[in-house]
């Protein structure tokens, strides 16, 4: 092949490459409402009890605890986009409310593989917290249960409630109201 007809390959695979790319459509942000994750996140922390209980399905002082209990644990940390409230928000809405990636995408106004990510994170917490909190069953009545849970009592002094669940032969304290 000729110098000659190697340049007018170049030019036009070069005419080609420009043609091509000034006809790509241009991306489109799905992603616009009006507050972003954190600023989400804040107006719960900032709302009535009552609009926590029903979007996190947990008081917001018990959410608080449990924000800075994994926080002192250091099991979960705040990442450059995504602080540690806004994590277990996400985890917990989505636990909750049964919702997709897709649907807290929209909410918390981060991409699909974000959501993943803090899920799993906060997941993999969930199961160490969970080490630490779940008991098993004991079966003698002469021994007093309330006095085995001081962990708890000192993780959740304001929240801890004593309800009872039994949940594959576990006994464990609901610290949700």
């Amino acid at each position: 092949m000729k110098v000659k007809d190697q340049l007018i390959l170049l030019i036009i695979i070069r005419w080609y490459i420009r043609r091509r790319s000034s006809t790509r459509i241009p991306r489109i942000r799905d992603n616009t409402s009006a507050l972003s994750g954190h600023a989400y996140t804040q107006e719960l922390l900032g709302g009535s009890n009552t609009q926590c209980q029903e979007l996190i399905r947990m008081s917001r002082d018990a959410y608080i605890q449990l924000c800075n209990h994994f926080k002192e644990r250091s099991w979960l940390h705040d990442s450059r986009y995504v602080s540690v409230e806004e994590k277990i928000a996400i985890f917990l809405t989505i636990i909750g409310h049964n919702e997709r990636f897709r649907m807290i995408k929209r909410r918390f106004q981060h991409s699909t593989q974000t959501i993943h990510s803090c899920f799993h994170e906060v997941l993999h917490a969930m199961m160490e917290f969970s080490r630490k909190v779940v008991a098993s069953t004991s079966f003698d009545t002469t021994s007093n249960s309330f006095e085995r849970y001081n962990t708890l009592r000192q993780i959740f002094p304001i929240c801890f409630t004593y309800k009872f669940s039994t949940l594959s032969n576990n006994l464990i304290y609901f610290l949700f109201l």
